[in-house]
């Protein structure tokens, strides 16, 4: 095995484990700190060195065979997750994988990939070939992944199923407690709000944005009433400034939609 591999043994445990390894092979005319010069040489006979180097034969054999166990575990392990999640060695996962601690990998990635999500949605913007319908999936879907990777860091029981934190991502604080009482909302409405008028603002729907905020009370202001703005907004933009919509949402061999989500949830 590689040095950085080798745990070494601190001299206050190796009195235990010199014990222990005596009483494994009991057949081994061991030396004793009361041994005379015959009790020794009675010790030291041919017989006796066999019996020591079979039984120590026997036990580096047993102990290569389980580091060649080990090893494969852990090649196994890596390539596994090399080849399921893709920049995984850029993520805060990877000294857990330098160190073999695989039972921490998953939720440093989780992390990491909800920091890159959290960073992507305080930046979100309206493409200049996207839809509304396409900038609201999107969010969505961002929204989504983050509150189910931050019930499964946090070990929240009940964990929502991803559609219902797809349907949950715009509700109102109100709306959400009133369907979801057992369940945080990790992304709060009114910073989400905030974030796509924002995304909106050096769009082509900037008049939108001014006349939501100038015409709509700040109380009144919800995600949903937005969206509704977005999409007359987008209506009523002459044609050569709309988008054609294609859409981002997969389809299945039948027809129905089905929703992008992460696979590091299990």
């Amino acid at each position: 095995m590689e040095a950085q591999y080798v745990v070494r043994i601190r001299s206050s445990h190796w009195r235990e484990i010199a014990e222990k390894e005596a009483k494994r092979t009991p057949s081994i005319a061991r030396l004793q700190p009361d041994d005379t010069i015959h009790s020794i040489n009675l010790k030291l006979t041919d017989e006796n060195t066999a019996s020591v180097d079979d039984a120590y034969s026997k036990s580096s054999k047993h102990y290569e065979a389980d580091v060649a166990a080990v090893a494969s575990v852990n090649a196994s392990i890596l390539k596994f997750l090399l080849t399921r999640i893709e920049g995984i060695e850029a993520t805060s996962a990877a000294p857990f994988i330098k160190l073999l601690q695989w039972d921490k990998v998953l939720d440093a990635v989780r992390t990491s990939y909800c920091n890159d999500l959290t960073s992507e949605l305080q930046q979100i913007k309206l493409g200049e070939d996207e839809t509304v319908t396409q900038f609201i999936h999107r969010t969505r879907n961002l929204v989504a992944n983050i509150q189910i990777i931050c019930e499964l860091l946090e070990d929240k029981n009940p964990r929502m199923i991803f559609s219902e934190a797809y349907e949950g991502s715009i509700y109102t604080g109100e709306k959400w407690q009133l369907l979801y009482p057992n369940n945080i909302q990790y992304t709060g409405h009114i910073g989400l709000l905030h974030k796509l008028i924002v995304g909106i603002t050096e769009s082509r729907l900037s008049k939108v944005a001014y006349d939501f905020n100038v015409q709509i009370p700040k109380a009144d202001q919800t995600i949903e009433k937005l969206v509704a703005s977005m999409i007359i907004g987008e209506t009523a933009l002459p044609i050569e400034k709309q988008v054609i919509h294609v859409s981002s949402v997969t389809t299945s061999n039948n027809g129905s939609s089905q929703l992008r989500r992460c696979n590091l949830f299990p």
